[in-house]
């Protein structure tokens, strides 16, 4: 999974290929990345079942917080209560509350890329690129061959450019396959619109 922030938006790209259970199963009906509001996209690389419980996770009102981290971090709090209500959630000897796993989250909000840690830590990412999930380094890789330090050239550049980065982790790592799904999520409040 890749995600490419641009003036403009951000472009997310995504595999078909989830485990469900502890098994790998093809999944081309319903892709890992999904716009959640109208302005807010999220990616998930992992459990199918972590993804759809977090997909249906109420969204709090962004008007009630200062800055954009504090709002995201109070919609993986209610992604952590949502999961832990449901006996998903692993713990640590420390008693940290983590997703099952290797499920780790992408966001994509306002123009600008996030990082979700399975302990639900909410960051933002400082690169104007980044690739989570198994075939991670692939994608950076190919991003990091192809742009460098540089952003995105505009919406068709960063779409090109994530897909590519999928297509490399699909090439080079065995669990990485199916369809490639993009999605735009637009800087000002829009409807982002998904392709496959």
């Amino acid at each position: 999974m890749a995600a490419v922030a641009y003036d403009g938006g951000v472009a997310l790209a995504a595999d078909s290929l989830v485990h469900y259970h502890e098994q790998l199963a093809m999944d081309t009906g319903t892709p890992k990345i999904k716009m959640i509001t109208d302005e807010l996209a999220m990616g998930v690389a992992g459990k199918l079942a972590v993804r759809d419980l977090i997909w249906c996770t109420d969204i709090p009102e962004r008007d009630d917080f200062h800055t954009d981290v504090d709002f995201l971090s109070a919609f993986a709090a209610q992604c952590r209560a949502a999961l832990s209500d449901l006996s998903m959630l692993g713990r640590t000897d420390e008693g940290v509350r983590y997703m099952p796993g290797s499920t780790e989250c992408v966001l994509a909000y306002r123009g600008a890329i996030y990082y979700m840690s399975q302990d639900f830590c909410v960051v933002s990412h400082t690169s104007p690129y980044m690739a989570i999930g198994s075939g991670e380094q692939y994608a950076l890789g190919a991003l990091y061959g192809l742009l460098g330090t540089h952003s995105a050239n505009g919406k068709e550049h960063a779409d090109s450019l994530v897909t590519v980065a999928v297509e490399a982790a699909r090439r080079f790592c065995p669990t990485v396959d199916g369809d490639i799904y993009t999605l735009h999520v637009p800087t000002l409040v829009g409807v982002g619109d998904l392709n496959d």
